[in-house]
């Protein structure tokens, strides 16, 4: 691959992130300012934009994951698997 093209797919990638975010905060902004935006809500657009995953776990992910603090889950649950939204690159800033 060139230089130019490998400008071009960055900056292609750039853009298409770009979209995304802005697609994300118009869509969380449009309750603004008559009321407020409930956490599912927020979870449901995240997924939308691409910012969170939903993964069926078996285990928790992580000591401080939100699948092993938040929910009441017993060894049952566990083994049907446990939803857990997990954050995606254009989240966490890590090249995709």
């Amino acid at each position: 691959m060139t230089r130019n093209e490998l400008q071009q797919k960055t900056i292609s990638w750039l853009l298409s992130e770009n979209k995304k975010l802005r697609a994300f905060a118009r869509e969380v902004m449009e309750s603004w300012p008559e009321g407020g935006i409930e956490g599912d809500d927020l979870q449901e657009i995240a997924c939308r934009h691409g910012m969170l995953a939903p993964e069926i776990r078996h285990e928790p992910c992580g000591e401080w994951c939100n699948c092993n603090c938040l929910g009441d889950f017993d060894s049952a649950d566990w083994q049907r698997g446990v939803e857990c939204y997990r954050r995606t690159a254009l989240l966490t800033g890590e090249a995709g």
